[in-house]
């Protein structure tokens, strides 16, 4: 009985050795490289620690620098399209780059201003905030009150969240009694630059087939569910192995490193079925409605009459709440002749075959041609493309449409000029 045992024990320690001298054999047709316990524990070590890094489908692709930013600072608001995120920006809790809650209540001594729009108002708020708080205040019929400014204004924002902003805010008790809106490039050039080649409603908020990922459909849900599990699984395998003794095995180690490529394998295939689902989906929740029957042929004419109904709406609800409310087109460099361009500045803000260029210069005479629309509805409107038309020093500062600090000054007299001569 006892050499049997023995016998026994000698064969399972013949065949063991045996299948650890193939293993050892094995990594170098896997790896290239001889069995390193060492080198496998590192990496199972690195494994474990690994957190499951699931992102959303189709974000993982390589985007422009600047969406890239823009969307690492902001989060989906479920009435605003968008705002900015307080854990990856300097925004208050309000999702707005403010200092202060957007809450306000009137008094005699002060006067609250809140300014929208996109970029172009939220950097003159920025960075000519004070110069417009002191020239509002130095106008008679503000005199003896402090300027209280809002900065209501998102980079990307387009009508109708400024319309919607004001909305929310009222509902939820806020108070102003100047409503500045600095706008109109963005309602006409991101649309065709971004949403419309994924066919997403001309309203929809900016980039909004990549927002609207963030929401998956179930089935994108079962996706990312099962690629979390993949990954937790390759987390415990790695735990495991370091865990026990085996970590020292190359037979174990050949065990787990296969079965980690499989699990590794597995998991780019449903990331690539899930960002396959992302890319070609249309769902109604990332395009909306399909425009039929709204629409009139004329993607411009549609974006600019959402503008301009925005603004009358914006104007109706001032008024209903005794706001003055002043709307201003924003000037852009793309229109012909608004502004005098040596080299540099035209090396610095000028790329002709930027989408934006085209959108400018088709879109601004659709918006121009609904002015008398806006004023006659009462609107308090001032056309400010031809604000630099006189001004040979350089003013914009990229290839979109922002201005350096001068052209905010400009700016900002400007609207100042026109609040002191169109009272209520």
């Amino acid at each position: 009985m006892r050499l049997r045992l023995l016998f026994a024990a000698a064969v399972v320690a013949a065949t063991w050795a045996a299948a650890e001298t193939v293993a050892w054999a094995g990594f170098w047709y896997l790896d290239g490289t001889p069995f390193g316990p060492a080198r496998l524990a590192a990496e199972q070590r690195a494994v474990a620690a690994e957190r499951p890094s699931v992102v959303r489908p189709g974000l993982e692709r390589k985007l422009d620098p600047a969406a890239a930013q823009m969307l690492s600072r902001q989060v989906v608001h479920p009435y605003l399209g968008f705002v900015y995120d307080p854990e990856t920006s300097h925004a208050s809790e309000w999702g707005f780059l403010d200092e202060a809650p957007p809450f306000h209540h009137r008094a005699p001594d002060q006067l609250i201003v809140a300014v929208t729009g996109g970029s172009l108002a939220l950097q003159l708020v920025d960075h000519r905030g004070a110069q417009l708080a002191e020239r509002l205040a130095a106008l008679p019929r503000f005199a003896g009150r402090a300027v209280v400014l809002v900065n209501l204004a998102v980079e990307g924002f387009k009508e109708p969240q400024q319309l919607a902003t004001l909305s929310y805010l009222l509902a939820l008790g806020a108070e102003f009694d100047l409503l500045l809106n600095l706008d109109g490039f963005n309602e006409i050039a991101l649309h065709g630059a971004e949403n419309e080649r994924k066919g997403v409603f001309p309203a929809f908020p900016r980039s909004w087939y990549l927002r609207s990922q963030s929401l998956p459909d179930p089935e994108t849900h079962a996706l990312i569910g099962e690629i979390y599990f993949l990954e937790q699984e390759r987390m415990r395998g790695a735990a495991w192995m370091l865990e026990t003794p085996f970590h020292v095995s190359p037979l174990a180690d050949l065990v787990w490193r296969m079965r980690d490529r499989r699990l590794v394998a597995r998991i780019a295939d449903v990331q690539a079925q899930a960002r396959e689902r992302s890319e070609s989906a249309h769902d109604y929740q990332s395009t909306g409605p399909s425009g039929v029957g709204w629409e009139s042929g004329d993607t411009m004419a549609d974006l600019a009459r959402i503008w301009a109904e925005s603004s009358v709406q914006l104007h109706r609800l001032a008024r209903a709440n005794d706001i003055a409310y002043y709307h201003f087109l924003q000037p852009n460099q793309y229109l012909p002749d608004s502004k005098p361009m040596g080299d540099e500045e035209r090396r610095v803000a000028i790329q002709p075959d930027h989408p934006y260029a085209g959108a400018a210069r088709s879109g601004y005479p659709k918006l121009q041609a609904l002015v008398p629309r806006l004023r006659g509805a009462g609107v308090r409107f001032e056309d400010l493309t031809g604000l630099f038309a006189a001004v040979p020093e350089p003013i914009y500062k990229d290839v979109c449409c922002h201005v350096n600090d001068r052209g905010n000054e400009i700016l900002v007299d400007a609207m100042v000029a026109y609040v002191a001569t169109n009272p209520e």
